[in-house]
């Protein structure tokens, strides 16, 4: 299955576009074409070979000339599924047909167990380079050492250029109502975020801050990847229902964690 990737997507929209296509190729040999640069007039990259060691085959962007013996998916940021797998009430939205129908993407709980019993295999056939993992199974025999409550602040500058910034008064109210002492893994795009969690919850706080604030390089893309791993490792994740980040730590975790959004936006589901 030869597929020209979408020129657009960060990295967690990228992981659900390939388990997307592990679906529809079956075992079938993948090539596809992947755009290192996140969206046009973005400079932001994304290399494949940077987190991930997939048996796929990484082509030239297809020629005019050969573009139709390659699949186009203009919009693959959405995990598969057919009209059959999801309740009626859910978002419309399917990337690799023509017409629109129900999407399970960001619905989480809601989603049927026997839903998530199908695609939870599919998110495991990534296969993350070996450092990604040694890295975070480093750090989970060194911080889950106790029931965690993960908190992922979205509030980079791509994040903010979109206006899906919120505050951090929203994390701390929901942090707050929560009836638990269990200490914080806080996963933030932003010092000023650790910083000020650190300041009203002490030693409380757990973070791996990153050593470097670019995502442009190697380095940063392994950070994120695990730190979404160790995400998905929370018995509880407070964060933005409009993010792709924790949505991947939670299918990559089996779903097991309990989300709490900091707000519940009824447009969320219209993207």
């Amino acid at each position: 299955m030869k597929v020209d990737f979408p020129k657009s997507g960060g990295l967690c929209n990228r992981l659900k576009g390939l388990v997307s296509l592990f679906q529809l190729a079956s075992d079938e040999e993948l090539s596809i074409y992947w755009p290192p640069v996140i969206r046009p007039n973005y400079d932001k990259r994304i290399d494949f070979d940077w987190m991930l060691d997939n048996k796929v085959t990484l082509r030239d962007k297809p020629k005019e000339s050969n573009v139709g013996d390659w699949e186009t998916i203009n919009s693959l940021k959405r995990v598969y599924v057919t009209e059959e797998d999801v309740p009626s009430d859910f978002a419309s939205y399917n990337p690799v047909i023509e017409h629109p129908c129900p999407c399970v993407d960001f619905e989480y709980e809601r989603i049927p167990q026997k839903v998530r019993d199908r695609l939870i295999p599919y998110f495991k056939r990534l296969q993350f380079k070996p450092e990604i993992l040694e890295k975070a199974d480093q750090l989970t025999k060194q911080i889950f050492t106790e029931p965690l409550i993960g908190v992922h602040i979205r509030n980079d500058s791509l994040w903010n250029s979109v206006r899906f910034w919120q505050p951090l008064k929203l994390y701390f109210e929901a942090v707050d109502k929560l009836d638990s002492k269990d200490r914080l893994f806080v996963v933030s795009h932003n010092k000023d975020s650790y910083n000020q969690f650190v300041k009203r919850y002490g030693k409380r706080v757990i973070t791996i801050p990153d050593t470097i604030y670019d995502g442009n390089n190697k380095e940063f893309i392994q950070q994120c990847m695990v730190k979404i791993l160790l995400l998905g490792k929370c018995h509880t994740v407070i964060f933005d229902r409009n993010s792709s980040i924790p949505e991947v730590a939670w299918w990559l975790g089996e779903c097991k964690f309990k989300p709490i959004f900091i707000r519940n936006d009824k447009k969320w589901g219209k993207r």
